[in-house]
């Protein structure tokens, strides 16, 4: 997930052959998709604290991982896990 001042982006990048660790394989041939990030679209990561830790040390700009974990409902896909 991105954040560039208050806006705030998100892509599932994934490996054609569904490796779990997708930075071991062909860099070339992975898949970038972007995700629907609207307030309403379930169990996203709270904004107010991802803006908290950029505004915390000042910062424009910042790129935080998660881990997406398919729940299989349509209406909130993934269980967002946060990494790093």
């Amino acid at each position: 997930m991105t954040v560039v001042g208050r806006q705030v982006f998100a892509q599932e990048i994934a490996s054609p052959g569904g490796e779990l660790d997708w930075r071991r394989g062909d860099w070339d041939a992975l898949i970038y998709s972007p995700i629907d990030i609207q307030p309403d679209r379930g169990s996203l990561p709270d904004r107010r604290r991802l803006h908290g830790y950029l505004d915390r040390f000042s910062l424009a700009f910042g790129c935080f991982d998660f881990a997406l974990e398919a729940t299989g409902d349509s209406a909130d896909p993934y269980r967002w896990i946060f990494i790093e």
